[in-house]
């Protein structure tokens, strides 16, 4: 789906490209992307849009803080994983996690430890008031599910009903109106949160 590409493009391009990325990967506009790629069932747009995103902020990495370098790092990657996920790649997926856990230490910073083994193997560091601990934690519980549908797809013992659905499942017309509907949606985020009178039409 290029409209997927053509409608981020049309609406991050026309101002401040970094700006844009730090209004779309906050609330309300965060939770509009999930949302559209959900909907949109579009890995590969997603991809596509991890790309473009990746390329935006290499163009302007000499303007961006370490911490900030990191933080849009982590936001792509969870978006990249999405994407695998929705793909059904699960080879992709685990390579992706793996490398992601084992290379890059970005933390979360949580005020206390918590009683739970999951939670203890993804705990970076701490000290007297905080416990550092690696993003990729919220995101294990999705990561020992791929682990288990990549097992039984190795075993051909993986029913298609544990598989995400992808939009050639759906008629064209159904792709248009969920299209339309998220530029909807869209347009209203972007006029009644930010002031912002946006027609991608």
């Amino acid at each position: 789906m290029n409209e997927s590409l053509e409608l981020f493009q049309n609406l991050i391009g026309n101002g401040n490209y970094l700006d844009a990325l730090r209004m779309l990967f906050h609330y309300p506009l965060g939770m509009w992307l999930d949302m559209y790629f959900t909907k949109m069932r579009d890995a590969k747009g997603l991809l596509r849009f991890v790309s473009f995103c990746r390329d935006i902020v290499d163009g302007e990495k000499d303007s961006i803080s370490p911490e900030e370098l990191e933080r849009f790092d982590a936001v792509l990657i969870g978006l990249e994983l999405s994407a695998y996920d929705r793909a059904n790649d699960f080879d992709r997926y685990i390579a992706l996690f793996e490398d992601t856990r084992k290379n890059k230490l970005y933390a979360n910073r949580y005020a206390e430890g918590r009683d739970d083994p999951v939670f203890n193997q993804y705990v970076l560091g701490k000290d007297d008031r905080t416990t550092y601990v690696h993003f990729l934690y919220t995101e294990d519980y999705r990561y020992q599910i791929i682990l288990r549908k990549k097992a039984r797809q190795d075993a051909g013992k993986l029913p298609k009903t544990m598989l995400r659905h992808q939009p050639e499942d759906l008629p064209t017309e159904e792709i248009t109106g969920r299209f339309e509907y998220m530029q909807w949606i869209l347009s209203t985020i972007l006029r009644e949160d930010y002031g912002y009178d946006w027609n991608y039409k």
